[in-house]
């Protein structure tokens, strides 16, 4: 297992809690993933956040169906701080959409990057973030959802 991918199956243990995920064994253009069945709870919304490499994550915000809200995240480490775990309760099963502050600070976000797809909340999820490939020169960028467990 590479570095990144021991990094995020700490994350997943460690930091977001025991879930079924999928864990992304390398950052941006990863093909590999592998899994870890422990099991997830239909009511939490939760999985690993990447920002692009340069842009720590600054702030997880998760759009569900039955409400939304700040997400708990925590970078996977100060050297990897653009790879976060999150999780936040939505109550009961529903999908939800995550928007991700990349770069900045915690008030001020350089740029706010939101999923283009939902994803139910009993399944981890794997977000990548980054500017739109559409909109090159927009502030705000897309979050694509590149795995889930």
């Amino acid at each position: 297992m590479t570095h990144m991918g021991e990094l995020l199956s700490r994350v997943v243990h460690e930091v977001v809690r025991p879930v079924t995920a999928t864990v992304l064994v390398g950052v941006l253009g990863a093909t590999s993933l592998a899994s870890d069945s422990v099991g997830t709870p239909p009511d939490e919304a939760r999985g690993i956040i990447i920002c692009p490499v340069g842009e720590d994550v600054e702030g997880a915000w998760v759009d569900a169906g039955t409400g939304q809200g700040w997400a708990h995240w925590s970078a996977v480490s100060q050297g990897d701080a653009n790879v976060a775990g999150y999780y936040r309760d939505v109550g009961e099963r529903t999908n939800y959409r995550v928007h991700v502050g990349c770069g900045g600070s915690r008030k001020n976000w350089e740029h706010p990057d939101y999923a283009q797809r939902s994803s139910p909340s009993d399944v981890a999820a794997i977000w990548e973030c980054g500017p739109n490939p559409d909109r090159p020169l927009a502030v705000n960028g897309i979050c694509r959802l590149v795995g889930k467990g």
